[in-house]
């Protein structure tokens, strides 16, 4: 793959740094590739599927379900662009359920899509110039600047390690949600809520936006007497208890609730997805007040 575009070619090109650096990029588990995107014009010279163009990653990793029905893997961007509305570049139409759900959501991604007369380029966005450099490539892996998440790990002694480690997967964005699992490339029945089955089941959804997480956030709120913001990631909702002007004591505190909270709905989920029998909705809050109760109560 030829790296042109938003290069710095005075000091040496992209392809030729990566492999020189290689070793030390396999040893700190640094991928520079994350860092360049190919920024659209007339589409041309574009892989579809394997190239990152839109998004946080390449079409075949969000869309494995309809990448292989396409019956022209390496097709350039602006053949799937400008056929992006009829499906007579697929092997067959997409079936119901998730299969049919993921392709309406590539349509609905490609509506936003416009060529150009211009010529498609790559950009560099490790250092926010959008040009690559020798010297904005080294620091990346000198300093190990390169992340999952800049969300600090926190470390709660009030609660069990297995809390703990449930909400540093969560703010990675790792835990076994049907929409992870579904992008991994496994087969899952449907891609939507364990809890209400009517919006497509993302961490998002599931602790923050389902009707079961807003009432649980709710009623706390009405526990604390405080508004609860709605808000789409969780560590938008610890930094929002981070940032209350109440005692270090209280914001802790308020801390163990809302993580034991989060754990407390993804339990209740596995058990509609898993259990025997239904669990009641009415007894997670109840639940939460329990646990919590006799977690910071043995640990204090």
């Amino acid at each position: 793959m030829a790296f042109t575009g938003d290069f710095d070619r005075r000091k040496t090109s992209f392809r030729l740094f990566r492999k020189q650096s290689s070793k030390e990029l396999d040893a700190k588990n640094v991928s520079l590739d994350s860092l360049v995107k190919k920024r659209i014009g007339d589409g041309t010279y574009t892989i579809f599927w394997k190239d990152m163009w839109i998004g946080e990653c390449p079409l075949k990793e969000k869309f494995p379900r309809i990448f292989r029905l396409d019956a022209e893997p390496n097709a350039r961007v602006k053949d799937r662009i400008l056929l992006s509305l009829d499906s007579v570049w697929l092997r067959r139409h997409p079936r119901g359920g998730a299969e049919y759900e993921k392709w309406n959501h590539l349509l609905t991604l490609l509506g936003s899509c416009t060529l150009s007369p211009q010529k498609d380029r790559w950009v560099w966005s490790g250092d926010g110039t959008g040009v690559f450099i020798i010297a904005s490539g080294r620091s990346i892996i000198d300093t190990g600047t390169l992340v999952i998440d800049n969300t600090p790990t926190r470390w709660s002694k009030d609660v069990p390690i297995k809390i703990n480690v449930f909400i540093w997967k969560l703010l990675l964005d790792k835990l076994p949600t049907r929409d992870n699992l579904e992008e991994k490339g496994l087969d899952v029945p449907s891609t939507l809520c364990g809890i209400c089955d009517d919006v497509t089941e993302s961490s998002s959804h599931v602790f923050l936006s389902c009707q079961v997480a807003m009432e649980i956030w709710r009623q706390i709120g009405r526990w604390w007497d405080l508004d609860i913001p709605h808000l789409s990631l969780m560590k938008d909702l610890l930094g929002w208890v981070d940032n209350l002007k109440i005692s270090k004591i209280q914001r802790m505190g308020l801390y163990n609730i809302v993580i034991i909270a989060a754990w407390s709905i993804w339990r209740f989920r596995n058990e509609m997805v898993f259990g025997v029998n239904k669990p009641k909705k009415a007894l997670i809050i109840d639940f939460i007040v329990s646990q919590a109760f006799f977690w910071m109560s043995n640990r204090n």
